[in-house]
């Protein structure tokens, strides 16, 4: 009789630690695509390639362009602006903040206006600026490194990539880097 009463006892506790989780879930979920809404709405894509340029030709990368949009169906204005948005470029010997007008610049790419807020339909180039003088160490040929895109709010695109065996003036770096950080190649963020 005891056993019973327990058994009882024990699943009525069970029945309310249940019917209270799922109420819990119901207001975590509701959180949860609150917050995917919101970083769906500012999470920036690449389109296109990445395209590094020897302006002098002399073996070092100079400018880095990348194109960038919103995602499909995203909603909010990210600000494009120098010292809004951050870019990081890192490889095996340093890790850089491109931050100012001097060190990236934000090009607005066919119907997208001026104002430097990436909107739904609009597409930005970004340009990593003076590489040679930014770096301690020259971006050459065969080097791995990684563009970390920080906006104001939203999600941080990385994008991985090599330069090739032997730099042209113009170089399409459209490969992801095959490596990645953990074949120590480049180093953790």
């Amino acid at each position: 009789m005891l056993l019973v009463a327990f058994v009882v006892t024990a699943s009525a506790f069970a029945l309310v630690v249940i019917a209270s989780g799922i109420h819990s879930s119901g207001k975590s979920r509701e959180t949860v695509a609150d917050g995917l809404s919101q970083a769906r709405g500012t999470l920036l894509v690449l389109r296109g390639d990445i395209v590094a340029e020897d302006t002098d030709i002399d073996g070092n990368v100079d400018i880095i362009y990348l194109s960038v949009a919103t995602t499909a169906g995203g909603e909010n204005m990210i600000d494009l602006k120098p010292g809004k948005t951050v870019i990081r470029y890192t490889d095996i010997h340093q890790s850089v903040l491109f931050d100012t007008a001097a060190k990236f610049s934000v090009t607005a790419l066919g119907n997208a206006d001026a104002d430097n807020f990436l909107e739904r339909g609009e597409m930005y180039e970004l340009a990593l600026l003076n590489i040679a003088s930014n770096l301690t160490t020259m971006l050459t040929k065969s080097s791995a490194f990684l563009i970390e895109v920080f906006p104001p709010k939203g999600v941080v695109l990385r994008i991985e990539r090599v330069t090739p065996p032997v730099l042209d003036k113009f170089n399409i770096l459209s490969e992801r880097f095959k490596g990645g950080p953990s074949t120590g190649v480049l180093p953790e963020p």
